[in-house]
């Protein structure tokens, strides 16, 4: 029996099992779906697990997605990993805090390494969170900072950094 092994990008897993006596059973779970990833000129949308699935060359089904800039410009292959699930998990966590506290930005980005996201807000200040580090806890500190700004009529002008766990700085 001739055995040929093929490369599918479209999907998340593979399973393949063997039923006696001369039967193969494939299974498949295709790739969901979760970031679109702007890197150079080009446009990926990322699957949940940080593969690139496919290159978005019009802005139809990927509307929806949470764009992530990419600003260190590296080439992206098809099927290869981006970013890792927790960065995945740890940005879309971000984001939907983000529209569900009414906080609009201009855009989600990275500089040198994905253990670092940068949120520019319409407000005209930057948020800097540490994927390493919890994002609940994050967003929670982003909450309680900006509450006591506003209790004090105050706005952070430049940014505020949430990268020190258990710490907002502001200015």
């Amino acid at each position: 029996m001739l055995f040929r092994s093929k490369t599918f990008t479209g999907q998340e897993s593979i399973y393949v099992s063997k039923k006696f006596p001369n039967k193969l059973t494939v299974s498949t779970d295709e790739q969901k779906p979760a970031l679109l990833w702007k890197t150079g000129s080009h446009s990926y949308i990322l699957s949940t697990n940080g593969r690139a699935i496919t290159e978005q060359t019009s802005q139809g089904s990927a509307q929806q997605l949470t764009v992530v800039n990419d600003n260190t410009n590296l080439p992206v292959d098809i099927g290869s990993r981006v970013a890792g699930r927790d960065f995945v998990d740890f940005t879309t966590k971000v984001a939907d805090f983000l529209k569900s506290n009414k906080i609009e930005y201009d855009k989600i980005y990275i500089t040198d390494t994905t253990s670092e996201l940068n949120v520019q807000t319409k407000q005209g200040y930057l948020i800097r969170f540490s994927t390493l580090n919890n994002p609940d806890n994050q967003t929670r500190s982003l909450k309680a900072t900006l509450d006591s700004l506003a209790q004090q009529n105050k706005k952070a002008t430049n940014y505020i950094d949430l990268r020190v766990q258990g710490r907002a700085f502001y200015k």
